[in-house]
């Protein structure tokens, strides 16, 4: 099934978007999709003016979206964005200062990142959780903000078969 943004008119009477020739009733809707192509989308100014003075909405296959999810739809995601994202999904991005620290076996179970080897600034941790054979158990992911806070945590749950390998993780955002 192919994807719809549905336009809404929700001004309380009839509206223009004179780039795109555009001219609804009150609660009059059309697939934006199915008339216009993405670049006349992306190029509209009238849209967004519209969309400030909450005369319309949008919907994307019957889910409401922000005018500027409307743009993200369009705008493909570059390899320069996907490297500035900050997410426990990617590795580090910036230069990096770390240090692991080991239990009495001689076991990772901390690696720390920093900004620099100063050690003041954290940017995130890992933590290795192991179990009583010492087998990696848990792996804890914490990402802290510019102010040294943690602002996203991820616990991944590492299920092993009777033979001791990893059979699948499981992974939960706190």
């Amino acid at each position: 099934m192919a994807d719809t943004i549905i336009l809404t008119n929700i001004s309380g009477s009839s509206i223009s978007i004179d780039d795109l020739g555009i001219f609804l009733e009150d609660n009059e809707s059309l697939d934006l999709l199915e008339n216009f192509t993405s670049k006349e989308i992306l190029d509209s100014e009238d849209l967004s003016i519209e969309y400030d003075n909450n005369n319309i909405s949008f919907e994307l296959n019957t889910s409401s979206i922000t005018y500027d999810e409307l743009r993200e739809y369009f705008e493909p995601l570059t390899e320069q964005k996907h490297e500035s994202l900050d997410s426990l999904k990617h590795n580090l991005s910036e230069p990096a200062y770390f240090e692991t620290t080991k239990n009495l076996e001689q076991k990772t179970y901390l690696i720390t990142y920093y900004n620099d080897n100063t050690k003041t600034s954290k940017i995130r941790e890992e933590e290795i959780i192991r179990d009583v054979d010492g087998k990696t158990s848990q792996i804890v992911l914490r990402q802290y903000d510019v102010n040294g806070d943690i602002y996203k945590t991820e616990i991944q749950t590492l299920n092993r078969s009777i033979e001791g390998t990893i059979s699948s993780i499981e992974v939960t955002n706190v």
